[in-house]
């Protein structure tokens, strides 16, 4: 979806498979890998008008996230409820983290099985233009290509996150008081400026710890095998500088999977992949299925539909653009 119509809009969505998720909002180049078995839960809340767009995600399935703004627009993100299995930068969300999407790259994530976050996202030259008017020329000037997570006021950001569940409520219930001549869109954008102008500066994202940088590197290393055959743990550790002991503590810390089981759910997500966009009667599971390195069809077979509660022989056949029935 992209960004919105001055006359405004409101949609309330609801999906059980993170491809419909993702085909339904292309704009943000969505690609998020399912890590944690069963069928996923996912609900997306959006509400535009003149040049701001709100959102509401709610997710229950641990997932791999990447994704990134629409062009000419700056996203920032915050957590709807208090939690500590969120990640982003590798580094732990909590109820003062505000982030900000990078300048045309994509921000990648670790999330738990209960995500619940709010977004906000308006045009760069909008939000300069109202820092400005605002009297908080310097909320704007903390904004450059890279990624921040910025630490705000912990009063400061609930009146934020009050202000975004009420005006995500509205859209939904009242449209018309929220999307008409009477509303205020500069509500949340004036918030949000105000908590970007207060935070101190040293409490931008610290220097990142040793073992942060070693779950960085592992995953930069996924990321730029992900087109080979399967990668080995042993692989992320002597790319990412610790011990495979050290590596398996920092993956559970910040993704609550060992780096085995995840990179067998990056494999079975590539493999789900190819199967929802193969034609049944020209392709074959074992095809697909081999070339993302798996070579043991009935254990692979298992640990598929332990994952997605489905065979793969039941994805394949399964026509393209459905969904499965909850």
């Amino acid at each position: 979806m992209s960004a919105p119509p001055p006359e405004g809009f409101a949609v309330d969505l609801e999906f059980t498979e993170f491809e419909a998720f993702q085909d339904a909002l292309q704009d943000w180049k969505l690609d998020f890998r399912q890590l944690e078995r069963g069928t996923p839960s996912i609900r997306v809340i959006l509400a535009g008008f003149e040049n701001v767009q709100l959102g509401f995600v709610a997710i229950n399935r641990r997932c791999e996230h990447h994704s990134a703004s629409p062009r000419e627009m700056r996203t920032f993100t915050l957590l709807a409820e208090w939690t500590t299995d969120a990640n982003l930068f590798a580094d732990r969300m909590d109820d003062r983290s505000l982030l900000c999407f990078p300048r045309n790259d994509e921000i990648v994530g670790v999330s738990g099985s209960d995500l619940r976050m709010f977004t906000i996202t308006v045009p760069e030259s909008v939000l300069i233009k109202r820092a400005e008017a605002l009297g908080y020329p310097q909320a704007s000037g903390i904004l450059d290509d890279k990624g921040i997570h910025l630490r705000v006021e912990g009063a400061l950001l609930d009146r934020l996150r009050d202000c975004l569940q009420m005006q995500s409520a509205n859209a939904l219930n009242a449209p018309t008081i929220l999307l008409g001549p009477h509303s205020n869109p500069n509500q949340v954008l004036d918030l949000l400026i105000i908590a970007l102008a207060s935070h101190c500066p040293s409490e931008i994202l610290a220097r990142p710890h040793v073992r942060d940088l070693a779950l960085k590197r592992a995953l930069d290393y996924v990321a730029s095998n992900a087109s080979r055959s399967p990668i080995k743990v042993s692989e992320l550790s002597a790319c990412s500088g610790v011990s495979e002991r050290t590596l398996e503590r920092v993956f559970l810390e910040h993704c609550g999977i060992s780096p085995k089981n995840y990179l067998l759910a990056l494999q079975l997500n590539g493999v789900r992949r190819g199967l929802f966009a193969a034609d049944p009667a020209i392709s074959t599971v074992a095809d697909i299925a081999s070339r993302s390195g798996f070579w043991h069809m009935s254990q692979f077979a298992k640990d598929y539909r332990k994952l997605f509660g489905e065979l793969p022989s039941t994805t394949l056949k399964r026509p393209q653009g459905s969904v499965r029935d909850v």
